[in-house]
């Protein structure tokens, strides 16, 4: 029996309305932990588990690869309808729950598979754009584990203690954090995996002029949530203190 309907709330709801209830199932689609909850442990093997998860992440990418095209298409193009629709599109996403820090981090990614496949200057920015997404990765990770490690650390601190109110705040704080790191880790991986797709092709010049498209659009994503930070100030929720941690956090060019 799944969480509703033992009037508790559905945990996949809730992780998709943490990362942009639904608004960017064009860019990341259905994150990997959201569709285990989907998934009945009771009546399935281990080996069905895995083929049924390897089946939805390869539709999954298809799906990605396909929205990414059509999108840097219309940047290729420069058609003036194609420049509205990515904005009304961006503005939609900003508004969705975590829209500028999750606008950000795509951005940032899209800038750096570009400029890794643009080989300026001799190759070196390539060479420089691989050696700073490395570090960005191993940063990430790192503070995954701090996050993960401060969690246990309440949780300890809360069995030895009692009841305490802020300590169950704490938790459910830290608890938060590390879900959305956890989160934005498989979402920048995957939107990884669909930009190398779409620039791993033999013609150099369509590859040239999709990797500047993307560079072009992670820009303006990067712009848009900028701006969108500024404009929303001091946070003042547990989701928008989440949101803006991981913006100013998040490598910006």
């Amino acid at each position: 029996m799944r969480a509703s309907e033992q009037g508790a709330p559905d945990p996949a709801i809730l992780f998709k309305m943490i990362f942009g209830c639904g608004s960017f199932d064009d860019i990341f689609g259905e994150l990997n932990f959201v569709g285990m909850f989907e998934i009945n442990p009771e009546t399935m093997t281990d080996e069905e588990i895995i083929n049924s998860l390897e089946k939805k992440n390869k539709e999954r990418k298809e799906k990605l690869v396909e929205a990414l095209l059509k999108k840097i298409t219309s940047w290729i193009e420069g058609t003036d309808k194609g420049f509205k629709s990515q904005m009304e599109d961006i503005f939609e996403k900003l508004e969705s729950p975590g829209g500028p820090a999750l606008l950000s981090s795509i951005g940032y990614v899209y800038i750096q598979e570009a400029k890794k496949n643009l080989s300026r200057y001799f190759g070196i920015q390539s060479w420089f754009a691989g050696l700073e997404e490395k570090g960005h990765e191993l940063k990430q990770s790192f503070s995954l584990i701090s996050s993960i490690v401060k969690l246990q650390v309440a949780h300890e601190r809360l069995e030895q203690e009692g009841e305490n109110q802020q300590l169950v705040n704490d938790i459910m704080s830290q608890g938060l954090s590390t879900i959305w790191k956890i989160g934005l880790l498989e979402i920048e991986n995957t939107v990884r995996d669909v930009c190398q797709t779409i620039l791993s092709i033999p013609d150099k010049i369509i590859k040239r002029k999709r990797a500047e498209a993307l560079e072009e659009l992670g820009k303006l994503y990067k712009s848009e949530a900028r701006i969108a930070r500024k404009r929303a100030g001091t946070p003042t929720t547990i989701f928008s203190a989440v949101d803006m941690e991981s913006e100013t956090k998040s490598p910006r060019k």
